[in-house]
């Protein structure tokens, strides 16, 4: 009845934009194509499941999944059986664009929201082992990527391990921050945990 009132060539105009928006919001979301997944590392003494958010450890409990457990064993039917050393885990970024201040953490207790961050990469585990392809970095290797929206920033990561004596006990993680605006950003990182 409203459409009526404004006339054919203004009807057309609104139907015509209604329509295109309506298209762009379904090709952003098919573009973006990831979703949020983890996977885990387990083939050094450390024990440890990364989201693609950067999240460490499980959100649920119980759950099937690692936090930074030592050394790492499978859980059988016991979920409660491990040797948790953090409750969660995750990032904490803080920048500013001409001044104005933003910030952005994730820790293990949370899901990622959709109101700060949306997945760019999917969560993906590399098997290399017995470094089967020597040009790959380590034995596992998760990686993942998500964009935090409010410092519009990209933050890709990788997460290595292996099982060689005296190269078993740890994990070495690598960031990517690539800056995605058209404004120079300073930035502040930091890593946090909760025990």
């Amino acid at each position: 009845m409203y459409l009526r009132k404004i006339g054919c060539s203004m009807q057309h105009k609104l139907i015509n934009t209604i329509v295109v928006a309506i298209m762009l919001f379904g090709m952003g979301q098919e573009l973006q194509g990831q979703t949020w997944g983890k996977e885990s590392l387990t083939r050094g003494k450390v024990w440890m499941t990364i989201a693609n958010s950067y999240r460490l450890g499980e959100v649920d409990l119980p759950w099937p999944f690692y936090t930074i457990d030592y050394p790492g064993h499978s859980t059988g039917s016991d979920l409660a059986d491990k040797t948790s050393y953090i409750q969660a885990g995750g990032y904490a970024i803080y920048g500013k664009r001409e001044g104005v201040a933003a910030a952005y953490s994730i820790l293990g207790v949370f899901y990622a929201s959709s109101l700060y961050t949306y997945a760019t990469a999917d969560a993906t585990l590399i098997k290399n082992y017995n470094m089967a392809n020597p040009a790959l970095l380590a034995e596992e290797i998760v990686t993942g990527g998500h964009h935090v929206i409010a410092l519009d920033v990209d933050i890709d990561h990788k997460s290595m391990v292996w099982s060689y004596p005296k190269y078993d006990d740890f994990v070495i993680h690598e960031f990517t921050i690539t800056n995605t605006g058209a404004i120079l950003f300073e930035y502040r990182k930091g890593i946090q945990t909760e025990p």
